[in-house]
């Protein structure tokens, strides 16, 4: 029965990372250019197993909604991640509140990516308290 729990458990694990994985490819600042934009990036990290998506107006969870497209929880819009030809996450589209804005995604070093979450992690700890 032992043996069947930890099994279990591994393979809960395994899932979760899977899905950590998958979620990461998202992940990154994305520039808007857009003159009329009321920020002018937006950063996307996975946190706890969910994707955030962060800017100077606030954070926001993420829910999948189909393929490369979620839920922009927080302020009712939508975002959409649009690949290149090899398949790689390029840009984001996002429709919230009465903007539409396009966010070009940037090469981000992972030690950069790390500390932003860590951040972004205490800001929402701080929130929920």
């Amino acid at each position: 029965m032992k043996k069947i729990l930890i099994l279990l458990a591994f393979f809960a694990l395994t899932e979760n990372l899977k899905a950590q994985d998958s979620l990461q490819q998202y992940a990154g600042k994305y520039i808007i250019a857009q003159e009329d934009s009321p920020v002018p990036e937006i950063e996307v990290v996975v946190l706890d197993s969910n994707l955030v998506m962060q800017s100077q107006v606030g954070a926001s969870n993420l829910t999948k909604l189909g393929v490369d497209s979620f839920l922009i929880v927080e302020f009712y819009g939508t975002a959409v991640f649009k690949r290149n030809d090899s398949g790689i996450v390029t840009a984001v589209h996002i429709r919230a509140m009465e903007y539409v804005l396009i966010g070009q995604k940037q090469e981000t070093p992972a030690k950069l990516l790390s500390t932003s979450t860590r951040i972004l992690n205490k800001e929402l700890m701080t929130k929920r308290r």
